[in-house]
């Protein structure tokens, strides 16, 4: 296929020797990330008739494609990639109707992270649930206090096997798969913890966010756990030594003064309104979050400190209290894919730059996830569709090829 002008002139750059070594790939990934469509050859038949509130793609075979839903029922797709260009329905192999998967609305979902054969949901029914992806049947159950808004597993942990639930109750649960009991509890948000993710890089920080608006970061190892609240207008205020709980009730006092009921009062705040999604980039060099006040925000998560990139608006649903999105970052941590009403943006991670919008839901996007290895995202939403969203398979624009004018004209004639 033509190669398109810019990629031309660069091509003549690197012959002579005046690029940097990544360029190349750089411009390539910037022009077929704004050719992502919805893909004309891979559809998902929706395996309930209920909205989509969460999903995650398994990292071992990069394959399935977990779903919870809000009505308490669970699915299993089977999304493996195939080089046929003909039209391809993707199966669900594993259907759980509510009351065989949860009672109420299912909040969060993962991959046990080194093998497809365990999986971790939780629910509005106040319950974390492990279950044997083989036989479809739970193995343990965590009952938590109060509802489960969030859970979320480490790719990277080799000491430990700590599912992080994010409880209404304010508090940040940590259950251990191999003993099955709750083995450390956060405390400190004023309100639910509405999502938490572990870090790419280190397997013993987690970050959460709540529905005060406040964005913590922990260190499980430590006894005083919270190390740092991160700032949107201010510098992140870091702990220095302090105990956990007398850090989390007396940061540094707000401009203005007032005195120990102002300090006990106060707390830096990410987002207005409250933290709705965080994620860390898959390599670990960004951290990103999402909030009700309509902003995405990029954190550096070492300084963590607000990074200077201007996402733009991000207007959410105002009809429904749970306010939850889940975000996407692929592409070797360079774009981010975020839901806004019926659309899914496509953004740089770094510029915050748009470099496409993605219609396609007849209804409100809920959430977002990529194939840990491949460039096909996928999408959910309240009228319980998920949708496939691919770069064109072939040449460098238009729709994708259906497999038409492909094969050779040769016929037995010629033989």
């Amino acid at each position: 296929p033509k190669l398109p002008g810019p990629l031309f002139k660069l091509l003549a750059e690197q012959e002579e020797g005046r690029l940097r070594p990544l360029a190349i790939q750089r411009a390539v990934m910037d022009i077929r990330a704004r050719q992502v469509q919805l893909s004309s050859l891979r559809e998902i038949m929706p395996p309930h008739g209920s909205e989509v509130a969460c999903m995650s793609v398994d990292a071992v075979e990069d394959r399935y494609l977990l779903c919870g839903h809000a009505n308490g029922a669970l699915a299993i797709l089977d999304v493996e990639e195939s080089q046929s260009s003909q039209h391809r329905t993707f199966e669900c192999v594993v259907r759980l109707v509510r009351g065989d998967a949860h009672e109420f609305s299912v909040t969060g979902v993962g991959w046990y992270p080194r093998d497809t054969g365990m999986f971790v949901t939780g629910s509005f029914d106040k319950s974390v649930r492990v279950w044997d992806t083989n036989n479809a049947k739970v193995v343990y159950a965590f009952t938590m206090s109060e509802k489960v808004f969030d859970v979320n597993l480490p790719q990277n942990a080799v000491n430990h096997s700590l599912v992080a639930v994010a409880c209404g109750d304010g508090r940040a649960c940590l259950c251990d798969l191999n003993s099955g009991a709750r083995q450390h509890t956060l405390a400190g948000h004023r309100g639910a913890v509405t999502c938490l993710a572990w870090s790419s890089t280190d397997e013993f920080v987690l970050a959460t966010g709540g529905q005060d608006g406040t964005l913590r970061v922990w260190d499980i190892r430590r006894t005083a756990s919270c190390v740092a609240m991160l700032s949107k207008d201010e510098a992140p205020q870091l702990n220095r030594g302090k105990r956990s709980r007398e850090f989390l009730r007396g940061v540094e006092e707000p401009e203005g003064g007032g005195g120990a009921a102002a300090r006990r009062n106060y707390a830096p705040l990410a987002h207005t309104g409250g933290v709705s999604a965080v994620i860390y980039s898959p390599d670990g060099r960004n951290l990103l979050t999402s909030g009700v006040d309509g902003h995405m925000r990029l954190w550096n998560p070492v300084s963590y400190e607000l990074e200077v990139a201007n996402f733009g608006k991000f207007p959410q649903d105002e009809s429904t209290f749970y306010k939850k999105v889940q975000l996407a970052v692929s592409w070797q941590s360079r774009l981010v894919f975020h839901p806004r009403r019926r659309d899914v943006i496509v953004a740089d991670l770094q510029s915050g730059e748009r470099l496409a919008t993605l219609p396609g839901h007849m209804d409100t996007v809920q959430c977002c996830v990529a194939q840990p290895r491949g460039e096909t995202i996928f999408s959910g939403g309240k009228d319980a569709n998920i949708l496939a969203w691919t770069p064109p398979s072939t040449g460098w624009g238009g729709a994708e090829s259906d497999g038409e004018g492909d094969e050779d004209a040769w016929s037995e004639d010629e033989a």
